[in-house]
Order: C-alpha cells, then structure tokens, then sequence
C-alpha cells in the first residue's frame, strides 16, 4: 500500500459554517476533532463533494452538542473521500440544511493514492 503525503488541517479561528469549506482532492480521513462554543447543537456534516446543495445527504453527520468538544475516527485505515471533502455545520442530520454555526475544527489524513 503506498501512503500519501500527510497533511493536518487546523484552523486558528471558528470556521464560519454558513458557507462550506474544502480539502480540494482526493484523501483519506483519520481524525476530526474540534469544539462547538456555542449554545446550540449541530451536526458537522462531511460529504465526499466539492459542491453542496440544500438536502443533500452526509457521508458522515457528527452531533455536535452546544459548548462541547467532539471527536470522530473511522476505522483503522480512515474513511475515502474520492472526489475531495466538503464540510458544513446543519441543523439537521443526515440532510443538509446550513446552520450558520462556527466550529473550531482540526482533521488529519493523507492523501488519496
């Protein structure tokens, strides 16, 4: 198996959610973790797509509680995301429905070869 470069994501402010963010190429997720420092709770939404539409469906929906911290692994080998990783904080689960809340986020992985 041959591994890829290996990159951390970590952003040094709240990520303002009302719009997506992307890792803009194939990759394999080890590890998110973050903090919701507000009230209300969300869902931080991963989907393997640079391009989100309202009711689109998460490959992956984490409850993220108000003023909790969060963390997510997949499986030993990571999760591949294909087509590159877009993410969003919602009000709902499974389907997307943008929340506008800013999380503190940081994701490590590789890239995809």
């Amino acid at each position: 198996m041959t591994v890829g470069r290996k990159f951390v994501l970590n952003s040094g402010s709240a990520y303002d959610s009302s719009a997506a963010a992307f890792i803009g190429q194939a990759c394999v997720l080890n590890w998110v973790y973050g903090f919701n420092p507000t009230a209300t709770d969300v869902f931080l939404q991963l989907h393997n797509s640079l391009s989100l539409s309202a009711g689109r469906t998460a490959e992956v929906s984490i409850k993220l509680g108000g003023g909790q911290s969060f963390s997510w692994a997949p499986a030993l080998d990571g999760m591949r995301f294909t087509a590159g990783v877009s993410w969003i904080t919602s009000s709902t689960g499974p389907t997307l429905t943008v929340s506008g809340v800013a999380i503190w986020l940081a994701m490590m992985g590789r890239d995809l070869q």
